[in-house]
This record gives C-alpha cells, sequence and structure tokens, in this order.
C-alpha cells in the first residue's frame, strides 16, 4: 500500500526498457499496451488506486 498522502498526487508507472511487447495491468485493469524494445515509456496510474487498496501488478 501506498502512504496516505499519496493518493491525491499523480503518480506514473515508469518502465527503462522491457520485452518489445508489454502490457500493463494495475488490479486487474489494463493500464496501457506499448510495443518498441529497448525504449523508455510510462503510464499514469492514479485514477486506479484507491486509498488503503493493495496494489497489484501484472
Amino acid at each position: 500500500m501506498l502512504p496516505e498522502d499519496w493518493y491525491d498526487k499523480i503518480m506514473h508507472l515508469e518502465f527503462e526498457a522491457l520485452n518489445y511487447k508489454t502490457e500493463v495491468w494495475v488490479n486487474e485493469v489494463g493500464v496501457g499496451y506499448h510495443e518498441g524494445g529497448y525504449t523508455p515509456f510510462r503510464f499514469r496510474i492514479d485514477e486506479m488506486i484507491k486509498a488503503g487498496q493493495e496494489i497489484h501488478l501484472r
């Protein structure tokens, strides 16, 4: 869980590089898809996270 004072902030999940095709899920919600190896990318995730809820990434 995140600290309570983080829940009103804009949060991104950032990756430096992953496999050529990547799907990102937070709490069973599809956040985004990236195609292109060895390039950085990020997704905004603050709308998928609720106070007191555990965060599961897939």
